[in-house]
């Protein structure tokens, strides 16, 4: 069996933008406001559909389908095997709600990360689930070594940076913070207006709040204050 490494975060972000450049090709990229996932996701010839999961697992959320496994499913009523052309992403019908959406992006994403781990040899040609993280829920050793797994996570930083690349990030982190960086206090601490801002840029980029604190870091956009100073200011 085929060992598989890690693609480095560094050629993560390279792959992503030049993908996006070539998406994005002949465009201003001042009009672009927010990448659009889903024609991205057609763009690479993949195809989107939608249906009632009715996997065991109620996190599943997305499928990537290598055109041989199935997917169990709810049609008229009835639970039933349905295999999808390969490179087809099947998304749960509770994502079309719109409080949703950027759940559903972010699905999609990571959905194309796993297209694109295998096609550069990142990743074995398998079908791929996407879960979504209950930490309400305990889960068994071998559901978290499968969420954790190195090709979930890989999958996860595609993803994220198809959604949030850098000529996007760097205008809105801008355009919210004079100098170009987010201050945080501490590891996590950030004051209230600061947070207000980091929501109006995940709003821009229609992702979510933690999705984008995640993204600020990994591209270095934090600005690390002293944890007292977090507590000064807030007694002052």
């Amino acid at each position: 069996m085929k060992n598989y490494i890690g693609m480095p975060r560094n050629e993560i972000q390279e792959l992503t933008e030049t993908i996006l450049a070539d998406f994005y090709k002949g465009q201003n990229r001042q009009d672009i406001e927010q990448i659009d996932i889903a024609y991205l996701a057609r763009f690479l010839k993949m195809s989107i559909v939608y249906a009632r999961f009715a996997e065991t697992d109620m996190n599943k959320l997305g499928y990537l389908s290598d055109g041989v496994q199935s997917l169990r499913v709810i049609e008229n009523g009835r639970t039933v095997k349905r295999r999808y052309g390969k490179n087809t992403i099947v998304l749960d019908e509770y994502l079309l709600r719109p409080e949703n959406e950027a759940k559903r992006r972010y699905t999609i994403g990571h959905e194309i990360g796993h297209y694109l781990l295998v096609l550069y040899g990142y990743a074995p040609a398998e079908a791929a689930f996407s879960n979504s993280f209950d930490r309400e829920r305990e889960y068994s050793y071998e559901e978290l070594r499968d969420m954790m797994k190195l090709n979930e996570s890989q999958a996860n930083e595609v993803g994220s940076f198809l959604l949030m690349p850098f000529f996007l990030m760097d205008r809105y982190v801008k355009e919210q913070f004079a100098n170009g960086f987010v201050p945080v206090y501490g590891r996590y601490m950030m004051y209230r207006d600061t947070k207000l801002k980091i929501h109006r840029i995940a709003e821009k980029l229609g992702v979510s709040f933690g999705a984008l604190r995640i993204q600020l870091e990994k591209m270095n956009y934090l600005e690390q204050h002293d944890a007292s100073e977090f507590i000064e200011g807030v007694a002052n």
